[in-house]
């Protein structure tokens, strides 16, 4: 095999280097586009299952209050209702006062049937922040989760209880004037196992006296 026919069997070490430094820009250019092209898709990934789960919060909770009535609205006594005499004891269910933040509550809710001459029919609504056993509410990640205090948004009615949103860190009900005003603090996983936290308020305004 003469010179020029083993040149033209293959490359040198010299061009090879040559194609690789040329070739290498281009492949990371790909690489940054791939990696960003997946970061985003996360991103709307993530976006999308936070708002899927605030909007099932929002109409859960719409249904259960806009039909409240006022005068019902109750929450569980703490000191401070029973030193202004609101209630007997701690533990109590006593009347809800203005901008005083409460996470459980109880009020009826027309049920929009007919009922007896001057009765109208209502169904009983509890909601409560229920915490997590696990994490005693002490500002800690006492089970080791990422979550801080976490718990669940639980509706009872009928003698029948639902969860309404799971991973919660903040959970509050508001009364001002005749609305409630809710706020939610949750967690859905993110990137890199971290945990992303997404904080709403939703105000309803009780359509009866």
């Amino acid at each position: 095999m003469t010179f020029s026919s083993r040149r033209a069997a293959g490359m040198t070490l010299v061009e090879v280097t040559v194609v690789l430094a040329l070739a290498l820009p281009v492949i990371l250019v790909v690489t940054n586009a791939t990696r960003a092209v997946a970061g985003s898709f996360r991103a709307t990934e993530t976006s999308s299952r936070e708002s899927a789960i605030a909007q099932k919060a929002i109409a859960a909770l719409d249904s259960i209050l806009r039909g409240g009535r006022c005068a019902t609205l109750q929450v569980i006594a703490n000191a401070k209702d029973v030193t202004e005499l609101r209630a007997v004891k701690v533990g109590d269910w006593c009347s809800m006062i203005q901008a005083d933040p409460r996470t459980r509550l109880r009020l009826d809710t027309t049920t929009g049937q007919t009922g007896p001459k001057l009765v109208i029919p209502v169904v009983s609504n509890e909601l409560a922040f229920v915490p997590d056993p696990k994490d005693p509410t002490d500002t800690k990640d006492n089970d080791k989760d990422g979550l801080f205090d976490e718990g669940t948004l639980q509706w009872t009615h009928n003698g029948f209880t639902s969860v309404i949103a799971t991973n919660l860190e903040v959970c509050t009900f508001q009364l001002a004037g005749r609305a409630i005003q809710v706020t939610l603090q949750f967690a859905t996983p993110g990137n890199g196992g971290k945990w992303r936290r997404t904080t709403f308020k939703h105000t309803v305004r009780l359509n009866n006296p």
